[in-house]
């Protein structure tokens, strides 16, 4: 059995995916498996991995699977997870790669300390065009770290460590014991954000290493880069922060510190919903020319599946809070009418 299972969750990145794969392949590391899973991309990218790295896949270093249709980058993920066969399992993205020492790292420091994360808090970020030329530090201005630290087992500084910001909340800079993962079933179902204050709050050994392991790749074609302006993605955020919501609820009594600690749970809750919001609704500005009837229709449909009848209050305070940033008001609707020439 592997030591460690890379897997790679793939959608349209066959220009990029090689770059991937070779650093996984280039590793003073060598007790791992790659399973890659494409997610029903148009661009050749299954046919392209299959090819070029015919020889791996022949030989089982390379796992790869096809979902039957585009299923999104959580359910192909957490596919990939039940599939792998490592005692440790990494994340990586198929437009990102690893530095060469990243799994030999995040081993060694996993074994030493019997931990279930081990978390790096730096990375390398590519320039905004994508190139690898010139990468650029990353890191977190609150709880910083300078050498291999093992983490406060206190939960209340683990919470801290979530709430503060202390942790980056993407599952690619870390290394994580299987075992635990599947304990606790954290699969991801609302996202990294999400998903990170459990594994804080539960892992029985968390640890943060300085040592930089990943470059993030900034293309202008990844998820986070491409604009999608439709008042149905404001309908979809709505829908996705009603039912975190609802399962944060459910996952609370998991962790003891929230039993009987209102403050705590409204605080997880409230910085959620803000970075969501900020990540999904603030990013695109897609209030700052006033509520169209599109968007009021799309917010209110959304409210309705969840409120019924009761819908207006909530959409209306939702579209409040959006549309006063901007100056505009909360009570017209902005209805496009052609010019007058036109309508002439």
């Amino acid at each position: 059995m592997p030591k460690i299972s890379v897997l790679i969750p793939m959608y349209n990145r066959k220009h990029y995916i090689e770059d991937c794969v070779n650093s996984a392949l280039n590793q003073t590391f060598q007790d791992y498996e790659i399973l890659i899973r494409d997610d029903g991309s148009t661009d050749g990218s299954a046919e392209f991995v299959e090819k070029i790295y015919s020889k791996e896949i022949a030989e089982g270093k390379i796992k790869l699977f096809r979902n039957e249709k585009n299923c999104g980058e959580y359910v192909t993920t957490n596919r990939l997870i039940t599939y792998a066969n490592g005692k440790y399992i990494m994340i990586l993205h198929s437009d990102d790669i690893y530095l060469p020492h990243a799994l030999q790292h995040l081993y060694e420091v996993a074994e030493k300390y019997d931990a279930d994360v081990v978390h790096s808090t730096y990375f390398f970020n590519s320039s905004k065009d994508g190139s690898l030329s010139k990468v650029y530090p990353v890191c977190r201005e609150t709880h910083p770290v300078e050498q291999i630290e093992v983490m406060s087992d206190k939960p209340a500084d683990r919470f801290s460590e979530w709430v503060d910001d202390g942790t980056f909340c993407d599952a690619q800079y870390n290394i994580f014991n299987r075992k635990f993962i599947l304990d606790n079933a954290l699969f991801f179902k609302f996202g990294h954000r999400f998903l990170s204050l459990w594994w804080i709050m539960l892992a029985k050994v968390f640890v943060k290493t300085p040592i930089i392991c990943y470059v993030r790749r900034d293309a202008p074609d990844s998820g986070t880069n491409t604009k999608n302006l439709s008042p149905n993605k404001v309908a979809k955020s709505i829908e996705d922060f009603l039912k975190i919501l609802r399962h944060m609820d459910e996952l609370f009594p998991k962790v003891e510190f929230f039993n009987d600690n209102e403050e705590a749970r409204y605080r997880a809750k409230a910085y959620l919903l803000k970075k969501l919001d900020n990540f999904v609704i603030n990013r695109w500005g897609f209030y700052k020319d006033g509520i169209t009837p599109e968007l009021q229709r799309a917010v209110a449909d959304a409210f309705k599946k969840y409120f019924g009848d009761d819908y207006f209050y909530p959409a209306f305070l939702f579209n409040m809070a959006h549309v006063m940033p901007y100056g505009k008001s909360v009570d017209k609707i902005i209805i496009s009418t052609p010019p007058l020439a036109e309508a002439a």
